[in-house]
């Protein structure tokens, strides 16, 4: 019988202080491009999403890589292109990673496709969310 690895992770991270640098033209950009980059690191496919001062990326990460090493990638590389833009970000230091289950990958892609509107109406999942 052949290997099968399913391994969805939720991750989590804010600005500096929660700098809200991240304005909609930017993470009109940015966010897909930060998918291609998990991709393009070995992911399976990712999905990003956020508002101003923090990001969500659900990724299906492939069994080679940690978590700590797709997060100090990401928050590098995507410190690199908006400073390359002359735009000033700086990221916390920690984040938050939770599993998803393959049942619950469709409900936290929803959630993260969503952000603006969630932060917007207030219907925000605590536990979900960068709370430092």
């Amino acid at each position: 019988m052949g290997k099968r690895c399913e391994l969805y992770v939720h991750l989590v991270w804010a600005t500096r202080e929660r700098d809200p640098c991240l304005d909609a033209e930017t993470r009109a950009w940015l966010w897909p491009l930060m998918g291609d980059e998990a991709r393009a690191r070995g992911c399976v496919w990712a999905v990003v999403g956020g508002v101003e001062d923090h990001v969500h990326v659900l990724a299906a990460m492939p069994t080679t890589m940690t978590v700590s090493d797709l997060v100090r990638h990401l928050k590098g590389w995507s410190t690199r292109a908006v400073r390359e833009r002359g735009i000033g970000l700086r990221w916390q230091a920690g984040y938050a990673a939770f599993s998803v289950s393959p049942s619950g990958v469709p409900q936290v892609e929803a959630y993260i496709r969503g952000q603006e509107a969630h932060h917007a109406n207030g219907s925000v999942e605590g536990s979900w969310e960068w709370n430092d």
